[in-house]
């Protein structure tokens, strides 16, 4: 088999390894320890190749913290699921009942959700207090 061939499978393969493990919120340090490399030498695959590190940076700015986010609205607004309960008798399956239940919003995701807007809904309000402040008396109180 032609080497040139063999290397680029073994790249195919590699990118995947990559890929897959970026897509599943591993860091560069846990990448690096899965494929029994030094995380200095996938520090360097990403400088040298553009093409992997936009990869992995468009994966971890699109993939897994999009699945959390639709994952918290949908606890904060409630959802319908559904649950099927069988019957057996004999091995086989009798009865085949499904029920659909409303989950209700839940108050804390609410809460959560709205705390780390970065609106003015957070819990701790900071205030800026290095501004200077003036105070002038009036002379005419200073004897009282």
């Amino acid at each position: 088999m032609d080497t040139s061939l063999c290397r680029i499978k073994t790249l195919d393969n590699l990118y995947f390894q990559i890929y897959d493990a970026a897509r599943r919120g591993l860091s560069d340090a846990e990448i690096a320890l899965s494929l029994s490399i030094p995380r200095s030498t996938l520090t360097r695959w990403y400088h040298d190749d553009k093409e992997l590190s936009g990869m992995i940076e468009a994966i971890r700015t699109t993939g897994p913290v999009r699945w959390v986010e639709d994952a918290l609205v949908k606890v904060a607004t409630g959802y319908e699921t559904e649950e099927v309960a069988l019957t057996m008798e004999g091995g086989e399956i009798v009865k085949e009942v499904v029920t659909r239940r409303q989950v209700k919003p839940d108050v804390a995701a609410i809460k959560y959700y709205l705390n780390n807007r970065g609106t003015n809904w957070a819990d701790k309000v900071e205030i800026d207090t290095t501004q200077a402040i003036n105070i002038s008396f009036d002379p005419a109180l200073k004897n009282i």
